[in-house]
């Protein structure tokens, strides 16, 4: 009875959509292309997830801001780049430019999209947007609770400004979203430019994000997966958005992106419906589906799909019914809209298929169909509007000509907007002179929703603009570019990192290169016996180089690690090398996304310089230390330990250097030194966004002694770390501290620490000449030296009575002994003073 429903509904649909005639231009009719200053007209795509490397949005700022402000460029042209800047991080070019063409008519028929079943992708005008529920969640643990106590017909409800992280969960605990029977899972995206609430996970595992039983429903949610990239995972962690295997499963009015399988999975079930939702970067080799569909009977209608491998998969196992009508693929499909297959498992195909496409507008050159082994009598596919010629098709799409219209390229303004503009043409115009502050960074992290915003708040505020507003626009500009660094209060002393007073420096003072290298710095490759810019060439070359020979990554290189489950072992006396500050360059960036420990494996006296390394996981991950340690049932440390920590790079052997180097993004530590090594020299660094808390340590020694100096830390639980065993030490000097620490910045531990019974706390500690911006504790030594801690002519922002006192001078004759505190300036914050 359900399937005679299905195909009926089916039936009906074909039949009303073919009919309809309102609100479409006819394909006879003269049409002007549309206008770059007429490219946001009313259509605003309900997007929050974005995918877009940050750096080429700040770098294209910084050159946007400069034209503008030399007068270079006009305001008309400002505009037009901030808009062309805002369609490349929505990657919908050729969407807006098309937008007047999505529908067209011929000979009273209707050919691509109808606005009958509401707003194509969802957002605003959607019709059914839930605005609460009984249970309202704002964590991830009031989420776990809320599913586990949801029965059949409750709502779990994220406010629209709620980010939930699951990804502690997913690895801790083996956590899988499970939405009982007839749950509801919503949020309101569409209310009042709400973008909707947010359920995102960085976890890489091979199970679904979400499963849903039958009658539950997903509605107006933003869910973001850990995986954009086009990566070949071969056959590895295939991770899906949604799973359905339940009937009468509703997918509605939602964003989901970032899943490396599919975003909608749906299998064995009847009556699903999937609408009204706009689905996106789902493109690995060989998956990157949008939605999936294998021996099920499922509606897809008015959906936005983009970026994505195949937009739609059906797999017949025993059988397959799809309606598929009202969509849009917006241009940027890699394989084809449409694939279908039988499936390779064993079984019969006895049961009948049925598949409908009609009324939808595909912009991409991509295939309409691939349909393989699969009946073409079983299909139709009708009143579609496609991109190319007719001509331009072969095979199938071809096929059905007579009943499609094609050519909607034509329609387009003669300039193609959509080639008119690449980021990466625009950003090469950067020069030094052009940055707004002064550092050399490639890694950022900011809420990539919020500068889109801003961006569109600007654009609306530029093209309304008069001549002697500019100045309001240029702080605009330069807001938008400080949202993305996130440099706070270090832009008052990045230019002078040290204060003078009574004629006598204190705090960070750099010597002929910048605090934390890049441009300005004087010793910076540019060959070596090792010219790479690939993975594959890279690991050759790791494999490969000896003492004294220079593993050199070009500058413009990327080079992805995620797919590589092993870490990388560099051989004695090896360098590798890039040329981070060499004119423009930011040096070459090598990440991993997946939580694996640690990067690098290094030998003695190896040498890295000049390079960006990215891990994983520069998130504090404050909610899952406290499930680890506080309150009145702790899970304790075998559970902490669960979430994978990462190092970036890690010796137990003598004369590591690591300078030049922007170093970002690791659990436990970017540098981990240790195995009673020493003569370790860390220098004209940038090493941030290390801090999850518990671990977050910018360098970090076991038993090891270095010399850290000219570097900038920023966004570590502590910059500097020790585990204080005996014969360990540091000293750092001329380091710039720029405000944002989780704890102390600089740390010795002591014997309590490490619960050897004994109160050591390392062997020399010299902390001086350095500036710490943070509110926190400037350092920490948490025992006795068995040698001495000193600590001078440093720069302070909080006043001293901000701190407990003992902390920092010693607490009786014991540390009074072994801690020289003097000469130092506290309160940079309003008035700064010398504490003799």
């Amino acid at each position: 009875m359900k399937r005679n429903r299905f195909l009926f509904y089916m039936m009906a649909m074909t039949l009303l959509l073919a009919g309809s005639n309102q609100g479409c231009v006819k394909i006879s009719e003269s049409s002007e292309g549309i206008k770059p200053e007429n490219l946001f007209g009313e259509f605003k795509l309900a997007v929050g997830s974005f995918f877009i490397d940050p750096y080429f949005i700040h770098r294209s700022l910084e050159v946007l801001l400069y034209e503008y402000k030399n007068e270079k460029i006009s305001k008309e042209d400002a505009s037009k780049v901030l808009a062309f800047l805002i369609r490349e991080m929505e990657e919908s070019f050729r969407y807006y430019s098309c937008l007047p063409y999505l529908t067209v008519e011929k000979d009273g028929i209707r050919y691509g999209i109808t606005d009958d079943q509401g707003p194509v992708g969802g957002g605003a005008g959607y019709p059914e947007i839930l605005q609460t529920g009984k249970y309202v969640v704002k964590n991830a643990e009031e989420l776990v609770n809320a599913l586990e106590k949801a029965e059949a017909g409750d709502v779990i409800f994220v406010p629209r400004d709620v980010k939930i992280d699951m990804t502690e969960f997913m690895y801790a605990d083996q956590y899988d979203i499970k939405l009982k029977e007839g749950v509801t899972l919503a949020s309101d995206r569409g209310n009042n430019g709400s973008k909707g609430g947010m359920i995102y996970t960085s976890a890489m595992r091979a199970v679904p994000f979400i499963q849903m039983d039958k009658n539950a429903r997903v509605t107006g949610l933003r869910i973001q997966g850990p995986d954009a990239k086009e990566r070949d995972w071969k056959n590895r962690l295939k991770m899906s958005g949604i799973f359905i295997n339940g009937t009468g499963a509703t997918v509605d009015n939602c964003e989901i992106s970032g899943f490396n399988y599919a975003a909608i999975e749906i299998f064995g079930s009847e009556e699903a419906i999937v609408k009204n939702n706009y689905i996106h970067d789902c493109k690995s080799v060989n998956r990157g589906f949008g939605v999936l569909a294998e021996g099920a009977f499922v509606r897809v209608e008015g959906n936005l799909f983009n970026n994505l491998r195949v937009s739609i998969k059906g797999v017949k196992r025993p059988s397959l019914r799809l309606e598929i009508a009202n969509n849009v693929d917006m241009g940027n499909t890699k394989e084809c809209f449409l694939r279908l297959e039988k499936s390779k498992a064993e079984g019969t195909y006895n049961e009948p298929e049925g598949v409908v496409i009609v009324n939808n507008t595909l912009l991409s050159e991509a295939p309409a169909m691939d349909i393989k082994d699969f009946l073409i009598e079983s299909i139709e596919f009708k009143n579609n509007h496609l991109y190319q010629k007719k001509e331009e098709y072969i095979g199938l799409d071809a096929s059905f000509g007579e009943s499609n219209a094609f050519g909607l390229k034509d329609l387009q303004d003669e300039k193609k907007i959509d080639d008119e503009f690449r980021i990466e043409e625009y950003m090469a115009k950067h020069t030094p002179e052009m940055r707004t502050a002064n550092i050399t960074a490639r890694i950022y992290y900011c809420d990539l929703s919020v500068v889109h915003d801003l961006m569109n708040t600007l654009l609306t505020e530029l093209e309304s603009s008069k001549e002697e507003e500019k100045e309001k626009t240029f702080g605009s500009i330069k807001n938008i570019i400080r949202t993305i660094e996130g440099y706070d209060l270090a832009y008052d002393y990045l230019e002078q990192p040290y204060t003078v007073i009574d004629g006598e420096k204190y705090g960070a003072i750099p010597d002929d290169r910048p605090l934390g290298g890049g441009y300005g710095y004087d010793e910076i490759f540019t060959d070596g016996d090792y010219v790479v810019e690939t993975v594959e060439e890279f690991t050759d070359a790791l494999s490969k180089a000896k003492e004294g020979e220079v593993i050199f990554v070009k500058g413009n290189a990327t080079i992805d690690l995620t797919v590589i489950s092993n870490t990388l072992k560099v051989n004695s006396g090896v360098t590798i090398a890039s040329d981070r500050g060499n004119g423009d360059s930011p040096g070459a960036l090598i990440y991993c996304d997946t939580f694996y420990a640690p990067v690098f494996e290094l030998k003695e006296n190896v040498r890295i310089t000049g390079m960006c390394i990215k891990g994983p996981d520069p998130e504090p991950r404050l909610d899952f230390h406290k499930r680890s340690f506080g309150g009145d049932n702790p899970k304790g440390h075998d559970y902490y330990f669960k979430l994978v920590t990462m190092y970036g790079l890690l010796t137990n052997y003598n004369g590591l250097q690591v300078d030049n180097c922007e170093l970002a993004g690791f659990s436990t530590g970017a540098i981990s030194i240790s195995g009673e090594s020493k003569n370790h020299h860390i220098h004209h660094n940038y090493i941030h966004h290390n801090q999850r808390n518990g671990l977050g340590y910018g360098v970090s020694h076991g038993k090891a002694i270095s010399l850290i100096e000219y570097n900038l830390f920023d966004y570590n639980r502590h910059d500097i770390q020790g585990s204080g065993e005996p014969g360990s030490g540091y000293t750092a000097r001329y380091n710039l501290q720029m405000g944002h620490s989780l704890s102390h910045c600089f740390d010795m531990h002591g014997g309590s620490d490490r619960k050897d019974g004994t109160s050591t706390a390392g062997e020399n500690i010299m902390i001086y000449h350095n500036t710490f911006l943070s509110e926190k504790y400037p350092y920490l030594i948490r025992g006795l030296p068995s040698g001495v801690q000193e600590f001078y002519r440093n720069a302070v922002y909080m006043p001293l009575d901000a701190y407990e006192k003992g902390y920092l001078y010693g607490w009786n004759s014991d540390y009074y002994d072994k801690f020289i505190v003097k000469d130092n300036v506290f309160n940079l914050k309003k008035d700064p003073v010398v504490i003799p």
